[in-house]
């Protein structure tokens, strides 16, 4: 059984090949490429697919990656999870279709995720990046409680780190 977050807005899956002219409309738009990575381009049918697979891959490592969203009546939203990065660390991330944008999905959909990788995972902490100028993803971070790191290098571009730990578990009180 797979695994999933859960909501009443939205549905969660992996993504499959049969995905690809969602992703297409996702990682095919310029504007959003150039806070993804450092060519800005959009990417070819051909890296779509590999990502699909790389996401099927995490969640079968890992237990957790990057899930297609929809609405529950089954617009295409984008985007949202955590995927495992070097060192033991998790990144959440989000992307999300233009049309989309501005509606507020983004925050909701990071926290549902965050929300999930800390009662589903034992991961101590998770990581936001961001690429330097993306102030609205920034933003949506900050929102969700995570604080900033600075500025490191990541996939051949600065970016702009967050991090959130795990909350402690609520103390027992005595009587």
């Amino acid at each position: 059984m797979i695994s999933t977050p859960v909501s009443d807005r939205f549905r969660f899956r992996l993504f499959t090949a049969d995905d690809l002219i969602d992703l297409r409309e996702l990682h095919g738009n310029a504007e959003l490429m150039r806070f993804m990575h450092a060519s800005g381009l959009p990417l070819t049918d051909a890296e779509l697919l590999t990502w699909v697979e790389t996401w099927r891959w995490e969640y079968d490592r890992a237990g957790y990656t990057k899930w297609r969203v929809e609405t529950i009546d089954g617009q295409f939203l984008g985007r949202a999870g955590s995927s495992p990065i070097p060192d033991g660390q998790a990144e959440l991330g989000y992307s999300l279709v233009k049309s989309q944008w501005g509606k507020g999905y983004a925050t909701e959909l990071a926290s549902i995720v965050r929300d999930w990788a800390f009662a589903n995972t034992d991961l101590p902490y998770l990581l936001g990046i961001t690429m330097i100028g993306n102030t609205a993803s920034q933003h949506v971070l900050a929102k969700i409680g995570m604080i900033p790191l600075g500025q490191h290098e990541f996939r051949g571009a600065p970016h702009e780190f967050f991090r959130l730990d795990r909350p402690s578990p609520p103390h027992a009180t005595t009587r």
